[in-house]
């Protein structure tokens, strides 16, 4: 009974984050946001550090349908 509540526990979890992708996610896609590393670069270097990236900015682009 309990391996039938948890399967039942982990089905809802999957669909309950699949219907959480909005109908924007399929006409939208995303893209390196190279204005705002520029910036970040620029007010770096004014101050004396050095910018490493881990992950880079992205900002969300249309995508034509």
């Amino acid at each position: 009974m309990n391996r039938l509540a948890l399967c039942l526990a982990l089905g809802a979890s999957l669909l309950a984050g699949c219907a959480s992708v909005g109908k924007d996610a399929a006409r939208s896609s995303y893209a390196v946001d190279d204005d705002r590393i520029v910036a970040i670069e620029r007010a770096a270097v004014r101050q004396g550090v050095t910018v490493i990236w881990l992950n880079q900015p992205m900002k969300r682009i249309a995508v034509g349908s």
